[in-house]
């Protein structure tokens, strides 16, 4: 099984191989990858990208004071 580091040795030797005129389709290639993917690496961090996840979901505040009112409504209520 190739290694991260042999993969990109791979990718590198391949984009050596293009003709010049190629190139700026391996790039564009390249840059749509990159869009596409949740996971990137940025200053050696991983960065997964959530990408939409809340997408269509409205939080308003009553959402939030009626959560607050479950989690806490009867804290302190049980003790003696």
């Amino acid at each position: 099984m190739e290694t991260v580091q042999e993969k990109k040795e791979k990718l590198h030797q391949l984009v050596d191989s293009l003709p010049p005129d190629r190139l700026d389709a391996a790039e564009v290639f390249m840059e749509q990858l990159q869009r596409e993917s949740r996971v990137a690496v940025k200053d050696g961090k991983l960065i997964v990208r959530l990408g939409g996840l809340w997408k269509g979901v409205e939080i308003t505040e009553e959402d939030i004071a009626e959560a607050r009112q479950e989690m806490w409504g009867r804290m302190g209520q049980d003790e003696p």
